[in-house]
């Protein structure tokens, strides 16, 4: 297995930017820690607060020649007493981003549709997916921040595997990032009920922080399998993953 993940990550090209000049816009939110922590895979624990990180974004330029938009939700966990994220969920419009996301990292990437507008200082986003708007982010771009929270260079923790009997493992990597510039963004964020887009289950509250970031963004080395999955993880998790 970490021969395959050396070789899916040689294709990123570890040695340079994957992503350059990409733009995010993202929120950490309130959720429910009850409903959250029964979207952790074995071996991780929700941090508290209980908290996560809702984002868009957009990237332009790609090592792998894609440009695409993409969508998704960490949440903020603690893993052997070190904090780390967990994505539970992440959607694309690009079939390419969206396989060797899932291939190489773990992310569980599906296809939607998704319309974002996140240069001016108005910033509107939608998020769609079999024919209902699961997200809409409206807000507006406030000063510069010169000090930002990372966006992506934190350790994340991701269940890495296919659906079945085979072995999923839980994959831990730190991305490198670059972050070329940061504003605060005064941002609402309204989220609708979908049976296979279950994101209404987190009870998204108040957005306590909120920005956009302009981003080079590379590997961080071949990510590491820290520990076995039970099948049954991505059993439960089917609507988040797969539906």
């Amino acid at each position: 297995m970490l021969d395959e993940l050396k070789d899916l990550w040689r294709m990123a090209r570890v040695d340079g930017w994957i992503f350059t000049n990409a733009t995010f816009v993202a929120a950490e939110v309130e959720i429910d820690a009850a409903a959250a922590a029964r979207w952790l895979p074995g071996g991780l624990r929700l941090a508290s607060p209980a908290t996560a990180t809702l984002f868009v974004a957009h990237y332009p330029e790609t090592s792998f020649g894609s440009v695409y938009n993409e969508a998704g939700l960490f949440l903020d966990v603690r893993r052997g007493g070190r904090a780390a994220v967990h994505c539970p969920w992440m959607v694309v419009d690009d079939d390419v981003a969206l396989i060797l996301g899932r291939e190489a990292l773990g992310y569980p990437k599906k296809m939607a549709a998704l319309s974002l507008s996140l240069e001016s200082d108005d910033i509107e986003a939608t998020v769609e997916r079999r024919g209902v708007r699961l997200l809409e982010l409206r807000g507006k771009v406030g000063r510069r921040e010169d000090s930002p929270p990372p966006m992506l260079a934190r350790r994340a923790c991701n269940v890495w595997g296919t659906l079945g009997l085979s072995l999923q493992r839980l994959l831990s990597f730190t991305p490198r990032e670059q972050i070329l510039e940061a504003s605060e963004v005064d941002l609402q964020i309204e989220v609708r009920e979908s049976a296979r887009d279950p994101l209404h289950e987190l009870e998204i509250g108040r957005v306590l922080r909120a920005y956009r970031y302009r981003l080079n963004i590379g590997g961080a080395g071949v990510p590491l399998p820290v520990r076995a999955v039970s099948p049954l993880f991505m059993m439960r998790r089917w609507a988040l993953r797969y539906s």
